[in-house]
């Protein structure tokens, strides 16, 4: 068994107060985000299996790996512990080759920030990928329960927005946008 250190959570300790991940949630309800101030979030098992997910995938694609070279891979995320398998690795690789394929500029984990237009927006953008003629948002989506559509994903649409104005305008001239998510354990 390899032991791998908790992937990083500095940005995410520092959550948006208008994240793009719950902006849909305060556009529908502008008080929830005055109502849950009230509450501290208790780490979850889901989310904290997905951010090994995210570091597996980030770490494989900076690196050149696939994901069945963390196989046996123990990592603790915010008090919970995973093993990495090859079960993991077969549903995962997909998303991976599928970044590969294109022959993009690609940044991975990229912190973008919408606070020109949105006062206390950023997040962290799984992946972007720039092309002559085309922007892509990738997302990774680790979860079993609903599937997220790409389609008028406010999320994605806030991550798109904030990745062409600090880093794509100034390498390419496209305007048009892919939206994708890689949600590998969603059958079908």
């Amino acid at each position: 068994v390899r032991q791998r250190a908790p992937p990083s959570t500095e940005i995410d300790m520092a959550h948006a107060p208008f994240a793009p991940s719950g902006f849909k949630r305060v556009m529908l309800c502008p008080g929830s985000h005055q109502a849950e101030k009230k509450y501290q979030d208790p780490p979850k098992e889901y989310a904290a299996e997905g951010t090994f997910a995210h570091d597996i995938r980030d770490t494989a694609l900076k690196e050149g790996l696939n994901a069945e070279d963390f196989v046996g891979t123990y990592c603790e995320v915010e008090g919970f512990g995973f093993f990495w398998g090859m079960a993991d690795a077969h549903m995962l690789q997909p998303g991976i080759d599928r970044i590969r394929d294109v022959g993009a500029e690609w940044h991975f984990e990229k912190r973008v920030n919408m606070e020109r237009w949105i006062k206390d927006c950023w997040g962290t953008l799984d992946a972007g990928g720039i092309l002559p003629d085309l922007i892509i948002i990738d997302d990774l989506k680790w979860g079993r329960g609903v599937r997220v559509s790409a389609n008028r994903n406010i999320q994605m649409m806030l991550y798109a927005l904030g990745f062409w104005d600090q880093v794509a305008r100034h390498k390419t001239k496209a305007r048009r946008f892919l939206l994708r998510i890689d949600q590998p354990r969603i059958p079908g």
